[in-house]
């Protein structure tokens, strides 16, 4: 599934910040996102964050989605990786680890947000 979210300016209707988030197939990106990326008219120096998701292995996939942004022009603020099946946090065992990566994913949006705020 290809899932971007935009925060808009309401006064001009541009995006502050796009968000991707990336499946991963087999140690592999999903070509979904990367098309949907590719064809984009206008990510060419736009704030962006990666949030890559996957099974355990996702350091190629993750990979794989900043070179395609990066290539692209984004200006990328972050990009974060979250597993279902390996430990999201060796320091919450107990907890579920979906769980775990929600926070994560909170933490990081926040930090993203903030970054926005003082660049702005």
């Amino acid at each position: 599934t290809v899932t971007t979210w935009n925060l808009v300016d309401e006064k001009d209707s541009s995006f502050y910040l796009y968000v991707f988030c990336l499946n991963t197939y087999k140690w592999a990106h999903d070509l979904r996102l990367t098309y949907y990326i590719k064809s984009h008219p206008n990510l060419k120096e736009q704030n962006a964050c990666a949030i890559t998701v996957g099974a355990g292995s996702t350091m190629r996939a993750q990979r794989k989605l900043e070179w395609h942004l990066q290539d692209k022009g984004v200006d990328l603020l972050g990009s974060e990786m979250y597993w279902l099946l390996r430990p999201n946090d060796d320091n919450r065992m107990k907890d579920k680890n979906v769980e775990v990566a929600k926070d994560q994913a909170k933490d990081y949006g926040e930090r993203m947000g903030q970054l926005l705020l003082t660049e702005n």
